[in-house]
């Protein structure tokens, strides 16, 4: 996408925009567009990860859209952006899966670390392998408890945040 850029909205999202009357006309907002526009700002090294992990995503979940907010790659379900599944972004040292209600998933492989009261987060180095089907099922249980999240969001954040106090007076 040679000659576009990403520009803020007011509500914190990003879209592409274009300088000249060409790039307009050839301008897509395609999910493949929305990716690419956010690698171009990535660090070299992050770009195959941030493309594997986003590949698995919605691949994962065909239902899920993709946009880039708040600088990050964002994954929602019916435009519900305010409680989005997931997100993939690149650091200045990892990759990051993000889970906004990650605290109530399973977690069975223990790679989740708590970023605030109910994200969870997946680190991953450059050099880490990322191993698809265990991502495809962490993707696939956040989908699966959207709607509980949505439902109980008031009572996880509390809840959380109950936890999460508790753990710093330790």
């Amino acid at each position: 996408m040679q000659g576009f850029r990403l520009t803020r909205d007011v509500l914190g999202g990003y879209y592409p925009v274009a300088d000249t009357e060409e790039e307009v006309a050839t301008m897509s907002t395609t999910p493949e567009s929305t990716v690419e526009a956010y690698l171009a700002q990535v660090r070299p090294d992050a770009v195959g990860a941030v493309r594997q992990l986003d590949r698995i995503v919605r691949e994962t979940e065909s239902r899920l859209e993709v946009s880039v907010r708040y600088g990050i790659l964002m994954y929602a379900l019916d435009g519900d952006w305010r409680h989005w599944v997931c997100a993939v972004n690149a650091t200045s040292k990892v990759v990051v899966l993000r889970f906004l209600y990650g605290v109530i998933l399973d977690d069975p492989l223990g790679v989740l670390r708590q970023g605030s009261a109910e994200l969870c987060n997946w680190d991953f180095a450059p050099e880490d392998l990322i191993e698809e089907t265990a991502v495809a099922g962490y993707v696939s249980e956040a989908v699966a408890r959207h709607a509980y999240f949505r439902e109980n969001a008031v009572a996880i954040n509390v809840e959380s945040k109950k936890k999460a106090a508790a753990r710093k007076r330790k």
